[in-house]
């Protein structure tokens, strides 16, 4: 058959398969006695495909927890459709598999391609807005049908926090827990009955901040969960928040210890201590699984004052709020961003690096057509960066330092600039000469 020929035979398929495709696809099924007189033939064949939908596993409801509402009824029917060729572009795409399935099958010409299958929009963080796909790869052989089954499954980050009785009980009422991924953050409050769902960025991290009902310390525990093979290989996680309990034993049995309990640095209890911090457990669910992980909390207090150090070792870095504090977020608007926002930080061994990350979907990109970067280390910026932060009247500390106030307050009214509300966090973390280091997150919110 010449080359003529087969556009010819092609643009025939066309023309008929509309009226004839489901007939065609009982033919070649051998479903009916007589075959059609449009049975197919020559370089083309049909997709028969099928949606398997897989929604996520229910997360039991707990007295006093957190649990995301079911908003998501998934009808097969709703998933939009892609057909891609060999080379990745779309050949076909359908509003909905109710679209596709109309048609009765997909005649193809001969070859491979890839089908992709969506619902939801996958967005960098949101409430209740879950994201499913599935895609698998097929080939179409003449004059046959070719059977395609793909699974569709939850392809963001579902996270759904629940606090125990003994949390509920160490700390006030207006603890909020702030989630990130990198590229976008969610915060959450006591009320909160909506799931957060972060885009699979590889990143995934939350902070605690909470005031505790004994001493009205305020105090903030960073948990990162990036690092965990197996919060990467699932996507339905829920977080269980308690207490440790108290170390055994005490002062009448000083080697007593529980071989169970995370090590950190809310746990010294030290006798001129007035009041102990408690100390977060942290136990992560993988829905899809029958297993729990424990993971020691990385604690950190910001209430104003040095936070102490599990070693006992003074020398160690420490980073401190002024006019502030780290456990709330910061808020501005465009009439109100005359906002004062100092942080100090001490590095008794010196200081070598003060590195900020920032995370913000609207100020990333601002922030990297500038020059200037997401992440920056303050100690050792190049030409560039040190003169984009000059003209933002931010000043650059010296490396060597002991006692250094770093002072962010110019990056307020370039945020209330923007007008654009949501959360913007800025990751502090400083290094000395031996290595040590220390982290806070501030949190500002634009309204």
């Amino acid at each position: 058959m010449n080359a003529f020929a087969n556009r010819l035979f092609l643009v025939f398929f066309v023309l008929v398969s509309a009226l004839s495709s489901c007939e065609m696809k009982k033919d070649i099924l051998g479903q009916v006695d007589k075959p059609t007189d449009n049975k197919i033939k020559g370089d083309a064949g049909l997709l028969d495909l099928e949606l398997k939908p897989q929604k996520e596993a229910s997360i039991p409801d707990s007295k006093g927890g957190v649990s995301g509402s079911d908003v998501v009824v998934i009808d097969v029917n709703d998933f939009a459709i892609e057909i891609l060729d060999s080379l990745g572009q779309v050949y076909k795409s359908y509003r909905s598999y109710a679209d596709l399935k109309n048609e009765g099958g997909l005649l193809l010409p001969v070859g491979r391609y890839s089908v992709r299958a969506t619902l939801g929009e996958d967005l960098d963080a949101a409430f209740d807005s879950p994201f499913y796909s599935g895609s698998n790869e097929c080939e179409i052989t003449p004059q046959e049908v070719a059977k395609v089954i793909t699974d569709c499954v939850l392809s963001n980050k579902k996270i759904i926090f629940r606090c125990s009785d003994e949390f509920r009980s160490s700390f006030e009422d207006d603890y909020s827990i702030v989630v990130d991924n990198g590229n976008g953050a969610l915060t959450t409050f006591r009320d909160e009955t909506r799931a957060a769902y972060l885009r699979n960025t590889g990143v995934l991290q939350f902070s605690i901040y909470a005031t505790t009902r004994s001493g009205k310390n305020d105090k903030v525990y960073n948990i990162n969960l990036s690092g965990m093979q197996e919060v990467k290989d699932h996507n339905n996680i829920l977080v269980d928040l308690g207490i440790v309990n108290d170390i055994p034993g005490g002062d009448d049995n000083p080697g007593g210890e529980d071989p169970d309990e995370p090590e950190d640095p809310g746990d010294d209890d030290k006798p001129e201590q007035p009041i102990k911090a408690p100390t977060i457990k942290v136990d992560v669910s993988l829905i899809e699984k029958d297993y729990v992980i424990e993971i020691p909390s990385n604690f950190v207090d910001a209430g104003g004052e040095e936070p102490e150090n599990p070693s006992g070792d003074k020398d160690l870095p420490a980073i401190t709020a002024e006019g502030f504090s780290f456990t709330k977020p910061v808020e501005i608007s465009a009439g109100n961003s005359d906002v004062m926002v100092k942080i100090n930080i001490k590095t008794p061994k010196k200081l070598a690096s003060l590195e900020v990350a920032i995370t913000s979907e609207v100020l990333e990109p601002l922030l990297e057509e500038l020059g200037l970067g997401a992440t920056f280390d303050m100690c050792n910026l190049s030409g560039e960066q040190a003169s984009i932060l000059t003209s933002l009247q931010l000043a650059i500390p010296e490396k060597g330092g002991i006692e250094t106030l770093f002072d962010i307050s110019a990056f307020m009214p370039m945020i209330a600039l923007l007008d654009q509300p949501g959360n913007y966090l800025f990751k502090i973390s400083v290094k000395d000469e031996a290595g040590n280091t220390a982290s806070q997150t501030l949190t500002v919110t634009m309204k």
